[in-house]
């Protein structure tokens, strides 16, 4: 399908950029995953993530982070919703982010992240009903998609398990004007190259 394809050259991508990155020192590739949803009577599903950051000065760092997302919400599409309930919604969040470490002490580390995302959000849905002399019913599976700018606010915190390994837990919340704003509680790997 044409988000698991995006998914693999995206991965590709950002290996790629972790390399040249890790040219010059001072690069952190992380990826995780966790639970998300949408803001607005949704059911939660599941976000995996990839993100590469270059620390360029002292506590700044720019990154950036691949997410997808997975969820359902009540279906607005459809003829009869009491048969199909819920639509699965798919967002792919390509980010620019702007990191800042907040404090850091031993092996702990928290910092904050904001930027610009561009997501891409392709909503699945069934419609079922009933064709005028004809017995049963017909079921058609519906595609819909659209793209929209959003601003990030990433709340993260590390703990160092050796010198080139840590644990990231993160909290994501991705604010949109014209589409429904979306959060993610996510746990990762953070490898230094």
């Amino acid at each position: 399908m044409y988000m698991k394809l995006c998914l693999v050259l995206l991965v590709c991508f950002l290996l790629f950029l972790s390399q040249i990155f890790a040219q010059v020192g001072n690069t952190q590739l992380q990826i995780g995953g966790g639970y998300a949803n949408a803001l607005n009577n949704n059911k939660g599903g599941y976000t995996v993530f990839l993100q590469v950051n270059k620390n360029v000065y002292n506590k700044i760092s720019i990154a950036t982070e691949f997410e997808h997302l997975e969820y359902k919400q009540p279906n607005v599409y459809v003829v009869n919703p009491t048969k199909n309930p819920n639509q699965k919604v798919a967002d792919n969040n390509f980010s620019l982010l702007f990191k800042y470490n907040l404090f850091q002490k031993n092996k702990f580390n928290i910092s904050v992240a904001t930027g610009a995302t561009y997501k891409v959000k392709l909503i699945e849905y069934y419609d079922t009903y009933n064709l005028t002399g004809f017995t049963g019913e017909i079921t058609d599976r519906n595609v819909v998609g659209g793209s929209f700018i959003e601003m990030p606010f990433i709340a993260e915190i590390f703990q160092t398990v050796s010198k080139k390994f840590a644990i990231a837990f993160r909290y994501k919340y991705n604010w949109s004007v014209k589409d429904v704003s979306t959060n993610s509680l996510s746990i990762g790997a953070a490898l230094k190259l």
